[in-house]
């Protein structure tokens, strides 16, 4: 089964949905953060174009997927074509995707403790997750978990150490630059 990149479009993290729960990460497991910031060009529509007829045969696909309803008056990603988009459901996907990704974005690798207490601890996180990430009295950012990693280290004979490392992606805006 192939999985959307975002499960809902980034912008819209910080809101509530349906079906979605944020693992939450605070000082008291999380060992380190490292961040680095990308910027995109704000994209608020896509055109995509299949290079092959559709799947039943007929004329070839074109969509021109658009940011939460903007109109045609809005920047657009240059053209994306492929003989893959077969089906307007898959142009319509690659069109979310490729604006979704626009806009400014913080990178983060956070390495978090994993051996803790029943109860206490996220467990394995997967990439795809959603987290909310408190750092702070007030900083609390909302991200999605792109991969993983396991680290285990002898400390001496009776004591080791387990940890994971996730990279995380945070939607920080339009840069409009």
């Amino acid at each position: 089964e192939m999985l959307p990149t975002f499960k809902f479009q980034p912008w819209n993290w910080t809101a509530s949905y349906p079906g979605i729960s944020y693992i939450q990460l605070d000082n008291s497991i999380i060992k380190e953060i490292g961040t680095s910031y990308k910027k995109n060009p704000d994209y608020y529509g896509a055109y995509i174009v299949g290079e092959s007829p559709r799947a039943n045969g007929t004329t070839s696909v074109f969509c021109n997927v658009y940011k939460d309803g903007k109109g045609a008056a809005t920047t657009h990603a240059p053209l994306c074509s492929s003989p893959l988009f077969t089906t307007d459901q898959i142009a319509q996907e690659k069109g979310r995707m490729i604006i979704g990704e626009s806009g400014v974005w913080s990178e983060h690798s956070i390495k978090i403790f994993s051996l803790m207490p029943s109860g206490t601890a996220p467990g394995l996180l997967k990439v795809g997750d959603m987290i909310n990430v408190t750092t702070g009295a007030t900083t609390e950012w909302r991200g999605l978990v792109t991969s993983v990693s396991i680290d285990a280290s002898v400390v001496n004979t009776s004591v080791f150490t387990v940890s994971q490392t996730i990279s995380v992606l945070q939607y920080v805006g339009e840069w409009n630059g």
